[in-house]
């Protein structure tokens, strides 16, 4: 009797948290629900029903109890977890169905920042990996696609021999890998993949771990076995896969990405908004294009026809 009062409890105070932590501003959002968490979470400890004297056995549910609060509370504190995710761990975990709440925005729909703040430092090399690395983590369970581990270990490969770096390319080029065919080198940048400079910037207004996926587009030319025998569109589609498999573990819902294209809209109002924020929008718009595709192969072959001459040259900004 008491486990089902308190699963009731338990389910009112979850769906409370739910639409709370959509209401914040996102500001204050992180703050506000991680101290309405920390509240929750104390306040069922607390409950003498929940940690009630009594026999071991009693003793023993309160305490089950309280590590199942802790899974649901986590996956709550998530902003990628969707509000199925965390009905889908409460069924499993406390045996029968979550009631249903009237939720009007979903969990993971928010913009990470309000504003693009471009005060920041440009983004480093190491910064783009190590966000990237961080957020596939965060989002650790989510389909993140089978390529990401591998690129990840090719790009952490090259970064230790300095293989990695910005370079001056052409406005219609976020990044290159510059490869070696037939035996010979073609000069000092020769196996290296260069990024350009101004996606250190782009990648403060849009955050560092989407930006990073221009390198494992590279990466994944860089790990290409085939990639000086065959055409444009089967080297450009091996790189797009890699990817595609990159954003949808940055953004497994894809629907950051429309949060971060408005804040960067939202920005660009502004009659004196530097550069980058229009530029970081021509960024987002050809990230959804990939993101669009589903990894489906032949939708990326069309996005490769659509955004490459047969040459292999991009004619498309920032492809």
């Amino acid at each position: 009797m008491q486990r089902k009062q308190w699963r009731t409890g338990f389910f009112a105070i979850l769906r409370s948290l739910l639409a709370k932590r959509e209401r914040a501003k996102a500001s204050l959002g992180k703050m506000l629900c991680f101290g309405l968490l920390l509240f929750s979470v104390s306040a069922l400890y607390a409950n003498p029903m929940f940690m009630s004297a009594g026999d071991n056995e009693t003793s023993s549910n309160a305490l089950d109890l309280g590590h199942e609060t802790q899974e649901i509370m986590r996956l709550v504190a998530n902003k990628n977890a969707s509000v199925f995710a965390i009905h889908k761990k409460a069924e499993a975990n406390y045996e029968f169905g979550m009631p249903g709440a009237a939720i009007l925005i979903r969990p993971h729909l928010h913009p990470y920042k309000i504003e693009p703040n471009l005060g920041e430092s440009p983004a480093t090399i190491e910064d783009l990996i190590s966000a990237a690395k961080d957020r596939i983590e965060t989002n650790e369970g989510q389909d993140s696609g089978s390529t990401v581990e591998a690129t990840l270990a090719k790009i952490d490969g090259m970064e230790s021999l300095k293989r990695i770096s910005y370079a001056d390319l052409p406005s219609n080029e976020l990044g290159l890998y510059n490869k070696i065919c037939g035996g010979h080198k073609a000069g000092k940048r020769a196996g290296m993949i260069n990024l350009h400079l101004h996606l250190a910037r782009i990648a403060v207004a849009v955050g560092r771990p989407l930006a990073a996926c221009v390198l494992f587009h590279e990466a994944g030319h860089a790990s290409d076995p085939n990639i000086c025998h065959e055409s444009t569109e089967d080297v450009e589609s091996y790189a797009f896969h890699r990817e595609y498999d990159c954003i949808k573990a940055i953004y497994p819902t894809g629907e950051e990405l429309l949060t971060t294209y408005q804040r960067l809209n939202n920005a660009a109002q502004d009659p004196h908004a530097p550069a980058v924020i229009k530029e970081s929008m021509d960024f987002i718009r050809n990230i959804n294009q990939i993101y669009r595709t589903g990894g489906d192969d032949q939708k990326i072959r069309e996005l490769v026809n659509k955004l490459y001459n047969s040459d292999g040259t991009p004619s498309s900004p920032g492809a």
